[in-house]
């Protein structure tokens, strides 16, 4: 596991990097690797939150914020309420459309 911490800490240090450079495709990759190391790490999370935001991505914030609770110890209740802000967010945009 500790490999795996390793791996992922430093995947989190590249990802960051490339989001303030703007290259959000790359960061996202980076990320979702994170993900299938089954990262515990909030800023694994906290950051492609950050890269969907940026990109308007309603299906990547809501994948994200589902790993988030599921393997998020530090911050599950407050992906749990912000996954819940994004879905009712959604309804009303699409209620005005």
């Amino acid at each position: 596991m500790k490999i795996h911490s390793n791996k992922i800490l430093n995947n989190e240090i590249k990802a960051a990097k490339l989001i303030k450079e703007g290259i959000l495709e790359e960061a996202e990759i980076i990320l979702i690797e994170n993900i299938g190391l089954e990262s515990t790490s909030h800023a694994t999370y906290d950051l492609l939150l950050e890269v969907y935001r940026a990109t308007n991505s309603y299906r990547g914030l809501i994948y994200t914020l589902r790993n988030a609770i599921k393997r998020s110890f530090q911050k599950k209740e407050i992906y749990r309420e912000l996954r819940k802000v994004i879905i009712l967010n959604k309804m009303v945009m699409d209620m005005n459309l």
